[in-house]
Protein backbone atom coordinates (compact mmCIF):
# COMPACT_ATOMS: atom_id res chain seq x y z
CA UNK A 1 0.00 0.00 0.00
CA UNK A 2 1.21 3.36 -0.70
CA UNK A 3 3.06 5.98 1.88
CA UNK A 4 0.87 8.23 0.34
CA UNK A 5 -2.45 6.64 0.50
CA UNK A 6 -5.47 6.99 3.17
CA UNK A 7 -7.51 4.42 3.81
CA UNK A 8 -10.85 5.88 6.33
CA UNK A 9 -13.99 3.97 7.67
CA UNK A 10 -16.99 5.88 8.42
CA UNK A 11 -19.49 3.44 11.26
CA UNK A 12 -22.18 4.32 13.44
CA UNK A 13 -25.61 2.87 13.94
CA UNK A 14 -28.36 2.30 11.38
CA UNK A 15 -30.05 5.10 10.69
CA UNK A 16 -26.64 7.53 11.77
CA UNK A 17 -26.11 8.93 8.01
CA UNK A 18 -22.89 7.47 7.71
CA UNK A 19 -24.21 6.73 3.90
CA UNK A 20 -24.95 9.87 3.24
CA UNK A 21 -21.63 11.32 5.01
CA UNK A 22 -19.53 9.15 3.26
CA UNK A 23 -21.01 10.03 -0.24
CA UNK A 24 -20.58 13.88 0.73
CA UNK A 25 -17.23 13.54 1.76
CA UNK A 26 -16.32 11.70 -1.43
CA UNK A 27 -17.51 14.38 -3.25
CA UNK A 28 -15.65 17.17 -1.68
CA UNK A 29 -11.93 15.18 -1.54
CA UNK A 30 -12.68 14.36 -5.15
CA UNK A 31 -13.37 17.95 -6.22
CA UNK A 32 -10.85 19.05 -3.96
CA UNK A 33 -7.50 16.30 -5.09
CA UNK A 34 -8.45 15.68 -8.80
CA UNK A 35 -10.91 12.89 -8.61
CA UNK A 36 -8.64 10.55 -6.28
CA UNK A 37 -11.19 9.20 -3.79
CA UNK A 38 -12.90 6.15 -4.10
CA UNK A 39 -16.35 5.06 -2.21
CA UNK A 40 -16.83 2.01 -1.37
CA UNK A 41 -18.75 -0.36 1.65
CA UNK A 42 -19.86 -3.43 3.69
CA UNK A 43 -20.93 -5.93 3.21
CA UNK A 44 -19.76 -5.56 -0.22
CA UNK A 45 -22.04 -7.09 -2.26
CA UNK A 46 -19.52 -8.07 -5.35
CA UNK A 47 -17.06 -10.01 -3.21
CA UNK A 48 -16.80 -13.65 -1.72
CA UNK A 49 -19.92 -14.44 0.00
CA UNK A 50 -22.11 -10.89 -0.91
CA UNK A 51 -25.27 -12.43 -2.05
CA UNK A 52 -25.26 -14.79 0.97
CA UNK A 53 -24.93 -12.04 3.39
CA UNK A 54 -27.47 -9.79 1.86
CA UNK A 55 -29.93 -12.46 1.72
CA UNK A 56 -29.48 -13.09 5.58
CA UNK A 57 -29.50 -9.25 6.57
CA UNK A 58 -32.83 -8.84 4.30
CA UNK A 59 -33.70 -12.66 5.78
CA UNK A 60 -34.55 -13.95 2.80
CA UNK A 61 -32.28 -16.74 4.39
CA UNK A 62 -33.36 -17.33 7.93
CA UNK A 63 -31.97 -20.45 8.89
CA UNK A 64 -27.85 -19.77 9.39
CA UNK A 65 -25.49 -20.02 12.12
CA UNK A 66 -23.78 -17.37 13.47
CA UNK A 67 -20.04 -18.62 13.27
CA UNK A 68 -20.97 -18.98 9.13
CA UNK A 69 -21.90 -15.27 9.27
CA UNK A 70 -18.93 -14.32 10.98
CA UNK A 71 -16.81 -16.24 8.66
CA UNK A 72 -18.58 -14.61 5.31
CA UNK A 73 -17.93 -11.48 6.36
CA UNK A 74 -14.62 -11.80 6.97
CA UNK A 75 -13.99 -14.37 3.61
CA UNK A 76 -15.69 -10.75 1.93
CA UNK A 77 -13.77 -8.47 3.57
CA UNK A 78 -10.78 -9.91 2.66
CA UNK A 79 -11.90 -10.34 -0.97
CA UNK A 80 -13.07 -6.87 -0.73
CA UNK A 81 -9.84 -5.81 0.33
CA UNK A 82 -7.93 -7.88 -2.43
CA UNK A 83 -9.22 -6.86 -5.69
CA UNK A 84 -10.77 -3.73 -4.70
CA UNK A 85 -9.31 -1.54 -1.95
CA UNK A 86 -5.94 -2.24 -2.26
CA UNK A 87 -5.44 -1.88 -5.88
CA UNK A 88 -7.01 1.69 -5.69
CA UNK A 89 -4.51 2.43 -2.83
CA UNK A 90 -1.24 0.81 -4.14
CA UNK A 91 -1.31 3.69 -6.52
CA UNK A 92 1.36 6.48 -5.59
CA UNK A 93 -0.30 9.46 -6.12
CA UNK A 94 -2.07 9.98 -2.78
CA UNK A 95 -5.43 7.75 -3.25
CA UNK A 96 -8.37 7.63 -0.75
CA UNK A 97 -10.46 5.17 0.40
CA UNK A 98 -13.42 5.72 2.37
CA UNK A 99 -15.44 2.37 3.04
CA UNK A 100 -18.98 2.61 4.79
CA UNK A 101 -18.53 0.35 7.63
CA UNK A 102 -15.55 -2.14 8.24
CA UNK A 103 -14.37 -4.87 11.33
CA UNK A 104 -15.36 -2.15 14.06
CA UNK A 105 -19.11 -3.62 12.69
CA UNK A 106 -18.15 -7.35 12.48
CA UNK A 107 -17.02 -6.76 16.33
CA UNK A 108 -20.37 -5.62 17.16
CA UNK A 109 -23.05 -7.14 15.13
CA UNK A 110 -21.34 -10.76 14.57
CA UNK A 111 -19.55 -11.22 18.16
CA UNK A 112 -21.45 -12.73 20.73
CA UNK A 113 -21.22 -14.60 24.16
CA UNK A 114 -19.14 -17.68 22.99
CA UNK A 115 -17.98 -15.45 19.68
CA UNK A 116 -15.45 -13.06 21.52
CA UNK A 117 -14.19 -10.05 19.76
CA UNK A 118 -10.73 -11.61 20.08
CA UNK A 119 -11.83 -14.23 17.93
CA UNK A 120 -13.49 -11.78 15.15
CA UNK A 121 -10.08 -9.86 15.10
CA UNK A 122 -8.35 -13.26 14.75
CA UNK A 123 -10.77 -13.91 11.00
CA UNK A 124 -10.12 -10.37 10.27
CA UNK A 125 -6.00 -10.63 10.94
CA UNK A 126 -5.39 -10.26 7.10
CA UNK A 127 -7.79 -7.32 7.00
CA UNK A 128 -5.97 -4.19 5.70
CA UNK A 129 -6.17 -1.44 9.07
CA UNK A 130 -7.44 1.60 8.18
CA UNK A 131 -5.41 4.86 8.72
CA UNK A 132 -8.85 6.68 10.73
CA UNK A 133 -12.23 5.26 11.87
CA UNK A 134 -15.14 7.73 12.31
CA UNK A 135 -18.23 7.20 14.66
CA UNK A 136 -20.73 8.91 14.21
CA UNK A 137 -22.58 9.40 17.31
CA UNK A 138 -26.26 9.78 16.91
CA UNK A 139 -29.35 9.44 19.06
CA UNK A 140 -31.23 6.72 19.14
CA UNK A 141 -34.65 9.10 18.30
CA UNK A 142 -32.50 10.68 15.02
CA UNK A 143 -31.61 7.29 13.99
CA UNK A 144 -35.20 5.63 13.96
CA UNK A 145 -36.61 8.47 12.73
CA UNK A 146 -34.27 8.46 9.78
CA UNK A 147 -34.47 4.64 9.27
CA UNK A 148 -38.47 5.50 9.32
CA UNK A 149 -37.90 7.83 6.39
CA UNK A 150 -36.90 4.85 4.22
CA UNK A 151 -39.94 3.40 4.03
CA UNK A 152 -38.28 0.24 3.93
CA UNK A 153 -38.52 -3.29 5.38
CA UNK A 154 -35.96 -3.38 8.29
CA UNK A 155 -32.86 -5.43 8.14
CA UNK A 156 -31.87 -8.52 10.31
CA UNK A 157 -29.38 -5.77 12.81
CA UNK A 158 -31.85 -2.42 12.36
CA UNK A 159 -33.12 -3.06 15.98
CA UNK A 160 -32.69 -2.45 19.56
CA UNK A 161 -30.36 0.38 19.22
CA UNK A 162 -29.69 0.99 22.94
CA UNK A 163 -27.93 -2.54 22.84
CA UNK A 164 -25.95 -2.06 19.85
CA UNK A 165 -24.94 1.45 20.61
CA UNK A 166 -23.39 -0.17 24.31
CA UNK A 167 -21.50 -2.75 22.00
CA UNK A 168 -19.92 0.02 19.76
CA UNK A 169 -18.76 1.61 22.25
CA UNK A 170 -16.87 -1.48 23.74
CA UNK A 171 -15.80 -2.69 20.58
CA UNK A 172 -14.73 1.00 20.17
CA UNK A 173 -12.37 0.71 23.07
CA UNK A 174 -11.02 -3.14 22.45
CA UNK A 175 -9.66 -1.77 19.24
CA UNK A 176 -8.44 1.51 20.40
CA UNK A 177 -6.24 -0.81 23.39
CA UNK A 178 -5.56 -3.92 21.82
CA UNK A 179 -5.74 -3.10 18.40
CA UNK A 180 -4.00 0.33 18.39
CA UNK A 181 -6.72 1.60 15.97
CA UNK A 182 -7.40 5.61 15.45
CA UNK A 183 -11.03 5.75 15.91
CA UNK A 184 -12.40 9.47 16.19
CA UNK A 185 -16.05 10.15 17.34
CA UNK A 186 -18.32 12.75 15.75
CA UNK A 187 -21.60 14.03 16.52
CA UNK A 188 -23.40 13.65 13.61
CA UNK A 189 -27.03 14.66 15.10
CA UNK A 190 -26.88 17.47 13.02
CA UNK A 191 -27.21 18.64 9.65
CA UNK A 192 -24.98 16.69 6.70
CA UNK A 193 -23.38 19.66 6.26
CA UNK A 194 -21.78 20.15 9.74
CA UNK A 195 -21.40 16.44 9.85
CA UNK A 196 -18.99 16.43 6.76
CA UNK A 197 -17.45 20.21 8.29
CA UNK A 198 -16.66 17.92 11.09
CA UNK A 199 -15.23 15.10 9.36
CA UNK A 200 -12.95 17.23 7.13
CA UNK A 201 -11.81 18.95 10.39
CA UNK A 202 -10.34 16.08 11.87
CA UNK A 203 -8.88 15.20 8.80
CA UNK A 204 -6.98 17.99 8.44
CA UNK A 205 -6.00 17.46 11.67
CA UNK A 206 -4.54 14.35 11.44
CA UNK A 207 -3.53 14.46 8.10
CA UNK A 208 -2.13 17.89 7.54
CA UNK A 209 -1.26 17.25 3.71
CA UNK A 210 -4.97 17.70 3.51
CA UNK A 211 -5.74 21.22 3.23
CA UNK A 212 -9.15 22.86 3.43
CA UNK A 213 -8.78 26.47 3.48
CA UNK A 214 -12.56 27.19 4.17
CA UNK A 215 -14.60 24.27 5.45
CA UNK A 216 -18.03 25.86 4.53
CA UNK A 217 -16.90 27.17 1.24
CA UNK A 218 -16.27 23.39 0.22
CA UNK A 219 -19.13 22.62 1.43
CA UNK A 220 -20.81 24.76 -0.49
CA UNK A 221 -19.47 23.78 -3.56
CA UNK A 222 -20.05 20.30 -3.45
CA UNK A 223 -23.93 20.92 -2.76
CA UNK A 224 -24.27 22.55 -6.12
CA UNK A 225 -22.21 19.29 -7.82
CA UNK A 226 -25.39 17.86 -5.29
CA UNK A 227 -27.40 19.50 -7.51
CA UNK A 228 -26.01 17.31 -10.54
CA UNK A 229 -25.72 20.90 -12.27
CA UNK A 230 -23.14 20.45 -15.36
CA UNK A 231 -22.01 22.32 -18.73
CA UNK A 232 -22.21 20.12 -20.82
CA UNK A 233 -20.15 21.95 -23.47
CA UNK A 234 -17.59 22.49 -21.18
CA UNK A 235 -16.98 19.26 -20.45
CA UNK A 236 -16.87 18.02 -23.72
CA UNK A 237 -15.32 21.15 -25.91
CA UNK A 238 -11.98 19.71 -26.62
CA UNK A 239 -13.61 16.18 -28.00
CA UNK A 240 -15.33 15.07 -31.10
CA UNK A 241 -15.90 11.11 -31.25
CA UNK A 242 -17.57 8.41 -28.94
CA UNK A 243 -14.43 7.05 -27.00
CA UNK A 244 -12.93 10.03 -26.29
CA UNK A 245 -16.19 11.31 -24.68
CA UNK A 246 -16.33 7.72 -23.05
CA UNK A 247 -12.78 8.94 -21.08
CA UNK A 248 -13.72 12.35 -20.19
CA UNK A 249 -17.06 11.08 -18.81
CA UNK A 250 -14.80 7.99 -16.73
CA UNK A 251 -13.11 10.88 -14.67
CA UNK A 252 -15.71 13.02 -13.76
CA UNK A 253 -16.84 12.73 -10.32
CA UNK A 254 -20.52 10.84 -9.21
CA UNK A 255 -22.35 14.07 -8.99
CA UNK A 256 -21.01 15.19 -12.63
CA UNK A 257 -21.87 12.18 -14.49
CA UNK A 258 -25.25 12.12 -12.85
CA UNK A 259 -25.64 15.76 -14.13
CA UNK A 260 -24.77 14.12 -17.66
CA UNK A 261 -27.58 11.69 -17.28
CA UNK A 262 -30.34 13.87 -16.00
CA UNK A 263 -29.99 15.98 -19.02
CA UNK A 264 -29.43 12.98 -21.15
CA UNK A 265 -33.19 12.29 -19.45
CA UNK A 266 -34.00 15.82 -20.75
CA UNK A 267 -32.93 14.88 -24.00
CA UNK A 268 -34.90 12.38 -24.69
CA UNK A 269 -38.25 14.08 -23.85
CA UNK A 270 -38.17 13.48 -19.99
CA UNK A 271 -39.46 16.05 -17.60
CA UNK A 272 -37.23 15.60 -14.43
CA UNK A 273 -38.89 16.88 -11.49
CA UNK A 274 -38.54 16.71 -7.84
CA UNK A 275 -36.12 14.65 -5.33
CA UNK A 276 -37.28 11.68 -3.90
CA UNK A 277 -36.07 11.16 -0.60
CA UNK A 278 -34.39 7.50 -0.38
CA UNK A 279 -32.24 5.87 1.89
CA UNK A 280 -29.04 5.15 -0.28
CA UNK A 281 -29.88 6.28 -3.93
CA UNK A 282 -30.47 10.10 -5.79
CA UNK A 283 -33.99 9.27 -6.96
CA UNK A 284 -35.60 11.66 -9.05
CA UNK A 285 -39.46 12.12 -10.61
CA UNK A 286 -39.80 11.75 -14.33
CA UNK A 287 -42.76 12.47 -16.51
CA UNK A 288 -43.27 11.82 -20.19
CA UNK A 289 -46.29 13.02 -22.66
CA UNK A 290 -47.83 10.52 -25.11
CA UNK A 291 -49.69 11.92 -27.64
CA UNK A 292 -53.79 12.60 -26.26
CA UNK A 293 -51.44 14.73 -23.64
CA UNK A 294 -51.60 10.85 -21.35
CA UNK A 295 -49.24 11.01 -18.90
CA UNK A 296 -46.83 8.61 -17.76
CA UNK A 297 -45.09 8.62 -14.42
CA UNK A 298 -41.37 7.43 -14.00
CA UNK A 299 -38.34 7.66 -11.64
CA UNK A 300 -35.01 8.52 -12.59
CA UNK A 301 -32.02 6.71 -10.06
CA UNK A 302 -28.44 7.15 -9.61
CA UNK A 303 -26.01 4.63 -8.31
CA UNK A 304 -23.15 5.45 -6.58
CA UNK A 305 -21.48 2.14 -7.24
CA UNK A 306 -22.48 -0.47 -10.06
CA UNK A 307 -23.09 -2.82 -8.21
CA UNK A 308 -25.99 -1.21 -5.78
CA UNK A 309 -28.20 -2.76 -8.25
CA UNK A 310 -29.98 -4.30 -5.57
CA UNK A 311 -30.44 -1.38 -3.91
CA UNK A 312 -33.23 -0.59 -6.93
CA UNK A 313 -34.96 -3.91 -6.58
CA UNK A 314 -35.43 -3.31 -2.84
CA UNK A 315 -36.67 0.33 -3.66
CA UNK A 316 -39.42 -0.81 -6.51
CA UNK A 317 -42.26 -2.01 -3.95
CA UNK A 318 -42.13 1.96 -2.51
CA UNK A 319 -41.98 3.33 -5.58
CA UNK A 320 -44.25 0.96 -7.99
CA UNK A 321 -47.68 3.34 -6.68
CA UNK A 322 -45.61 6.18 -8.52
CA UNK A 323 -43.40 5.02 -11.27
CA UNK A 324 -44.42 3.36 -14.53
CA UNK A 325 -40.88 3.02 -15.57
CA UNK A 326 -37.03 3.56 -14.17
CA UNK A 327 -34.31 4.66 -15.94
CA UNK A 328 -30.88 3.62 -13.69
CA UNK A 329 -27.45 5.27 -14.15
CA UNK A 330 -24.72 3.00 -13.44
CA UNK A 331 -21.44 4.09 -13.13
CA UNK A 332 -18.28 2.42 -14.63
CA UNK A 333 -17.40 0.16 -17.72
CA UNK A 334 -20.87 -1.47 -19.03
CA UNK A 335 -19.95 -5.00 -18.05
CA UNK A 336 -20.19 -4.51 -14.53
CA UNK A 337 -24.03 -4.53 -14.54
CA UNK A 338 -26.47 -6.97 -15.04
CA UNK A 339 -28.68 -5.45 -17.80
CA UNK A 340 -31.14 -8.06 -17.22
CA UNK A 341 -34.43 -7.97 -15.07
CA UNK A 342 -37.83 -9.86 -15.08
CA UNK A 343 -40.61 -7.71 -14.58
CA UNK A 344 -42.10 -9.93 -11.86
CA UNK A 345 -45.11 -8.50 -9.85
CA UNK A 346 -44.73 -7.25 -6.28
CA UNK A 347 -46.72 -5.92 -3.41
CA UNK A 348 -46.64 -2.44 -1.74
CA UNK A 349 -48.66 -0.38 0.38
CA UNK A 350 -51.08 2.17 -1.65
CA UNK A 351 -52.32 5.31 -0.21
CA UNK A 352 -54.66 4.10 2.01
CA UNK A 353 -51.78 1.93 3.44
CA UNK A 354 -53.55 -1.06 1.89
CA UNK A 355 -51.20 -3.78 0.59
CA UNK A 356 -51.60 -3.52 -3.67
CA UNK A 357 -50.40 -5.04 -6.20
CA UNK A 358 -48.46 -4.17 -9.75
CA UNK A 359 -45.89 -5.25 -12.42
CA UNK A 360 -42.81 -4.44 -11.67
CA UNK A 361 -41.84 -1.21 -13.56
CA UNK A 362 -40.09 -1.35 -16.96
CA UNK A 363 -36.54 -0.58 -16.39
CA UNK A 364 -33.64 0.68 -18.65
CA UNK A 365 -30.19 0.77 -17.58
CA UNK A 366 -27.63 3.89 -18.53
CA UNK A 367 -24.10 3.16 -18.47
CA UNK A 368 -21.31 5.85 -19.13
CA UNK A 369 -20.97 4.50 -22.47
CA UNK A 370 -24.64 5.33 -23.47
CA UNK A 371 -24.21 9.01 -22.35
CA UNK A 372 -20.80 9.12 -24.47
CA UNK A 373 -22.77 7.45 -27.50
CA UNK A 374 -25.83 10.00 -26.72
CA UNK A 375 -23.57 13.49 -26.42
CA UNK A 376 -21.02 12.74 -29.20
CA UNK A 377 -23.79 12.32 -31.55
CA UNK A 378 -25.42 15.28 -30.21
CA UNK A 379 -22.07 17.51 -31.06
Amino acid sequence: MSKNSLFIVIEGLDGSGKTTAGRRLTEVLNNTFQNKTKLTYEPHDPSCGGLFIRQVLTKKIKKFDHHVLALSYAANRLDHCCREIEPWLERDDGRIVISDRYYLSSLVYQSRPDFSFEEIMKLNNKAIKPDLIFFLNVSNEICYERMNIRNQPRELFEGNLSETREKYFKAIEYLKEEHGDNIVEIDGGGTIEQTVSALLKELESYFPKLKFINYSEKIQATQLYGDFEIDEMSVFKNSSQTPAYQNIISKLTFPQKGGLFLKYLDDLGFSVGKKILTAHLNTFELEFFLPGDIKQRGTALLLNNPHQINQVLKLAPNLAGLSDFMFVFSPGPPELANEYFERDRIEFSNQNNETANALFPSLKLVNEKDLAEHFSNKS
